[in-house]
């Protein structure tokens, strides 16, 4: 019984490893491959070192010629498994990289402020505000910035890319068409994602936006640098209750909608 536990907790280590390790296949491949011939280089240094011992017979009975040759052969396979290992190496570092970092990520919840611009020359500077106010999240709170003249799936594929737990639209009246598109489609590609939306265009009456929306969680109303820091705590520390969030209306567990003053 012990065995078979045993056994169990070692396929299941296995495959949470390959879950990570299966967007590195290639590099995987090449490092093991490398691998194998920096020790088949290393096996073949002695060889040669006895071969090049076999031609020196005695005193005077050296053959220097077949040394020189084996010398030249032994030099050349040395280059070429400090070539293989450094490769492996560099292989090494950047699956252990990669991996940690998608480990990290995947533990760590995110936020992501989405702004979608008239221009690319224009900047959001809502969005910018909404990250400082709730600076101390640091990494965990990313921008995205987009425009209405980019393709709705190509905004789609890249919010999909980052594999946010919470998704922040700022809305405006240019690019309320766009947001309304992304906020129908974005919860077929990430269910587990959160919306929420603030902005002019949606805080004047946000019981009528959630009716029209019924995957958005919430609208935060009026300025949202506070409310924002709030509702930051409560999905990254999860600390607090929505009610405790000042200027916000949301979707209840219930289905309810509830408006907080």
């Amino acid at each position: 019984m012990a065995q078979q536990n045993t056994n169990g907790k070692r396929k299941s280590t296995i495959k949470k490893v390959w879950h990570y390790l299966k967007n590195y296949r290639f590099l995987l491949i090449l490092s093991i491959l490398m691998a194998a011939l920096t020790v088949a280089g290393t096996l073949y240094v002695p060889i040669l070192v006895g071969d090049a011992i076999d031609f020196i017979i005695k005193k005077g009975q050296v053959n220097f010629a077949a040394i020189a040759k084996i010398l030249e052969k032994g030099a050349t396979v040395i280059l070429f498994t400090g070539i293989t290992q450094w490769i492996m190496n560099i292989c090494n570092n950047h699956i252990t990289f990669h991996v940690t970092r998608d480990i990290r990520n995947e533990a760590m919840k995110k936020i992501l402020l989405v702004a979608v611009n008239a221009k690319y020359i224009h900047s959001n500077l809502a969005v910018y505000s909404l990250r400082a106010a709730a600076r101390a999240y640091g990494d965990q709170i990313e921008i995205a910035e987009y425009t209405i003249n980019q393709q709705p799936d190509q905004v789609l594929g890249d919010i999909y890319r980052r594999q946010p737990d919470v998704v922040a639209f700022s809305c405006y009246i240019w690019n309320g068409e766009m947001i309304g598109e992304l906020l129908q489609e974005l919860p077929k590609v990430l269910p587990q994602a959160e919306l929420w939306v603030g902005g002019p265009e949606v805080s004047y009456d946000a019981p009528e936006f959630l009716k029209r929306y019924p995957k958005v969680r919430g609208v935060m109303r009026a300025e949202g640098e506070r409310s924002f820091s709030k509702l930051a705590s409560y999905y990254i520390e999860e600390s607090g209750t929505l009610e405790q969030i000042s200027g916000i209306t949301y979707r209840e567990a219930s289905g309810g909608l509830r408006e907080n003053p």
